[in-house]
C-alpha cells in the first residue's frame, strides 16, 4: 500500500511531498548508460549512446552493484564527458541516476556526485551532490536544478548517507516539480523549473579537480528523457 502525505491545492507550490513507493514516471528514453566496468584505460563507455566520458585519477575495478564500480578517492579524481543535447534536462522530464557507496563526509560545503554546468559560468544547471551537516558528522543527497523559470533543491531521506552501504538515487525534473529518489523513497517539490541547458561540460564525483570532491564508490549511471 502506498502512503502519501497530502497537501491542500492552497498549500502546494514548494511544499515537499513524501511518497514511499515512487511513482513511475512517462516513458523515458534512455540517452546513456555508463556500466563503469572499465578495468584499464582512461575512457568511461556510454554502452547506449555517444557520451563517453575521461578518467583521472579514479581508481577502476572496484566491487560494483553490477560488475566493477569506480573508485573516488578525492582530489584531483573526476571523470568528464563532453557536452551534448541530451545531458541537458531541458523543458522536458528528465531522470538522473546513480548508485553510490561511500563512509567519508566531505570536509567542502558539498560533494558532487554528478552535474552539469556550474553558477560560474552558467545561467541554468543541475547537480546530484551530497550536503554535510553543520559538524560534518554526516551527509545527505540533494538534487538541484535551476533554470530559466526558478531553482528548486529537494534532499532525500534524513539519516546519514556516509554508512558505507550502496545507495541508489535519482534526481527527476519534469513541468511542475523536481523529486529526489533515495533507495525507493520519493520526495517532491513542487514548481516550476522551466527549462535547463548549458554548454558545460558533465561531470561525475567532483565539479572540478579542485572542488567539491567526493569520496566512495559510484556505479550504474544513467541519463533518461
Amino acid at each position: 500500500m502506498v502512503r502519501r502525505r497530502l497537501v491542500c491545492a492552497g498549500a502546494l507550490a514548494g511544499a515537499v511531498v513524501t511518497v514511499l513507493a515512487a511513482a513511475p514516471l512517462a516513458a523515458a528514453a534512455t540517452v546513456s548508460v555508463w556500466h563503469m566496468n572499465e578495468t584499464a584505460g582512461t575512457t568511461m563507455v556510454d554502452s547506449v549512446g555517444a557520451n563517453n566520458g575521461t578518467l583521472q585519477r579514479v581508481a577502476l575495478g572496484q566491487p560494483g552493484v553490477q560488475g566493477t564500480a569506480y573508485g573516488f578517492p578525492g582530489r584531483p579524481a573526476i571523470v568528464t564527458i563532453p557536452s551534448s543535447p541530451g545531458l541537458n534536462p531541458g523543458a522536458s522530464t528528465f531522470r538522473a541516476t546513480a548508485h553510490i557507496r561511500t563512509s567519508t563526509v566531505t570536509t567542502d560545503d558539498s560533494a558532487d556526485v554528478m552535474r552539469k554546468g556550474v553558477s560560474t559560468s552558467s545561467a541554468t544547471f543541475w547537480k546530484l551532490e551530497l550536503r554535510p551537516s553543520s559538524t560534518h558528522t554526516s551527509e545527505r543527497a540533494r538534487c538541484y536544478f535551476r533554470g530559466t523559470s526558478g531553482v528548486i533543491s529537494v534532499y532525500g531521506s534524513t539519516k546519514n548517507i556516509a554508512d558505507g552501504a550502496w545507495h541508489t538515487i535519482t534526481c527527476a525534473k519534469t513541468a511542475n516539480s523536481v523529486s529526489i529518489t533515495q533507495d525507493g523513497v520519493t520526495h517532491t517539490k513542487a514548481g516550476p523549473v522551466g527549462s535547463v541547458s548549458n554548454g558545460s561540460r558533465m561531470t561525475i564525483g567532483a565539479k572540478s579537480t579542485t572542488d567539491d570532491a567526493y569520496q566512495g564508490l559510484v556505479d550504474e549511471v544513467s541519463i533518461n528523457h
